[in-house]
């Protein structure tokens, strides 16, 4: 029992170290120059942590100068499908990306704000879901939105979910320089033969407000907005239901929650159907789905973690990982190496992140959006279903990994910044470039405990 106590006291401990990393400085290529090592290990360890279970393309898309994207990781990991050890027979497909697809990048990033394009977060029963920023109205993007559609194509995207409330220009960041979005017409004249799915979700500055000072629901104040829930053709039948006229009276849990399920629904229930003995013959590439918000860097990593635990927590996607793995995942790269700007949304009182992890405890008590509930099949099919390496129950998972979020958290709000030369965790002098961990206890034995973060010696 000691050394179990031990083992997660130390698991916390690396936790809240990437913690206190993230809140000290948002990712982009030039941080890489300030903590090289760090940044290298992070992504040595992600890889490792996503090889637990799936097979990767031989070669991650390259982007430590940032030529694909400033504000995307270093290395780009490209998922194919599952592990050979994990493969069965229904199971076997694995995804194929085009060949020169760093050229088709580099073509395409014009499209988005922010040349965030549209690049794979996580795979799914040979499926995968994608994350961008929202498109750019900028008359010279037009060459640009031709190579946008032709990697959705190369991809296999059928659908696209947008988060997106606002309706007004994108003033860039240190300038007076405001970038257009994309109009109704816009998309008719490039995207027409994609399936896309309006759900306006609140923006980074609404979680001002959360968490309620009297524990009340928060709901979005719609008054005036132009954004306006739209979906197109057929509903999965998880989220057939559900009175989404009604949208606009949810509080934020029920909102996030009807989202989830409809992308969920989406990701399985088309598996399903192509799975032989399901409907489906199991050849031939999958269609998959993007996300996107704005800058696609608050709202659209928000849903990609909550995808990638909730589909993790029934076996559904790294199925082999423990409640710190997941969590070290879903932080080091859906959040930080994606660009997460978690320094400025503190500093705003911007709780994005950590309502995220919220969440998920509150998803341990809404059968609703368990897949194997909906779809029984699915356990027992998709081949990325396996036995539970940890005894633990869906809602113990989830309710394990907020609760380990939240305690790191409380423990990385100290007041200094953090230097690579000096170590991890290890209080500078002075700086003014976030927070890092409670006490130099706590820093001292990170520092002994790096190496194993990111050599996962760890479970």
């Amino acid at each position: 029992m000691a050394q179990v106590n031990s083992k997660q006291h130390e698991q916390s401990l690396l936790i809240t170290h990437l913690l206190s990393r993230m809140q000290s400085a948002e990712y982009n290529a030039s941080l890489i120059g300030e903590w090289p090592e760090f940044i290298a290990q992070l992504s040595s360890s992600i890889e490792q942590i996503i090889l637990r279970d799936y097979r990767l393309c031989d070669a991650a898309l390259d982007n430590e100068s940032g030529q694909v994207c400033a504000t995307y990781p270093p290395r780009i990991f490209l998922p194919t499908g599952l592990a050979t050890k994990l493969l069965t027979s229904s199971a076997s497909k694995q995804f194929r990306y085009p060949r020169r697809l760093s050229d088709l990048c580099c073509s395409a990033a014009g499209a988005r704000v922010r040349g965030r394009l549209p690049l794979p977060a996580l795979i799914c029963q040979g499926r995968l879901l994608c994350r961008s920023a929202t498109l750019s109205a900028w008359p010279t993007g037009e060459e640009a939105r031709g190579s946008d559609k032709i990697l959705l194509d190369s991809l296999c995207v059928s659908h696209i979910v947008d988060l997106t409330t606002e309706s007004r220009p994108l003033l860039v960041p240190g300038t007076q320089v405001r970038v257009p979005l994309w109009t109704a017409e816009l998309w008719l004249s490039c995207y027409a033969d994609f399936r896309r799915l309006h759900l306006p979700y609140p923006g980074c500055d609404f979680f001002n407000n959360w968490p309620a000072v009297d524990g009340a629901p928060l709901r979005y104040d719609w008054t005036g907005q132009a954004a306006t829930l739209r979906l197109n053709g057929r509903l999965p039948s998880c989220a057939a239901a559900i009175a989404w006229q009604e949208y606009r009276s949810w509080d934020l849990d029920r909102l996030t929650a009807n989202y989830l399920l409809i992308m969920l629904g989406y990701l399985t229930e088309s598996g399903l159907a192509e799975m032989p003995g399901a409907g489906g013959d199991g050849d031939g590439q999958c269609s998959g789905l993007l996300l996107h918000c704005l800058s696609g860097w608050d709202r659209t990593p928000l849903f990609v973690s909550l995808i990638r635990l909730l589909l993790w927590s029934e076996g559904l996607a790294h199925a082999s990982l423990s409640p710190s793995e997941i969590l070290r995942l879903c932080l080091g790269y859906d959040w930080f190496l994606w660009g997460h700007r978690l320094p400025d949304r503190l500093a705003k009182g911007q709780r994005i992140l950590e309502y995220c992890f919220h969440f998920v405890g509150l998803a341990a008590d809404l059968p609703e959006l368990s897949m194997v509930s909906h779809y029984p099949l699915i356990a027992g099919g998709s081949g990325d279903h396996c036995s539970n390496p940890n005894g633990m129950t869906r809602a113990e998972k989830l309710r394990c990994v907020s609760a380990m979020f939240a305690g790191a958290l409380r423990r990385s709000s100290g007041s200094a910044g953090v230097d690579e030369a000096d170590g991890p965790g290890r209080e500078v002098a002075g700086s003014d470039r976030g927070v890092s961990l409670a006490g130099a206890a706590a820093g001292a034995v990170l520092g002994v405990l790096s190496a194993a973060l990111f050599n996962n010696s760890l479970p």
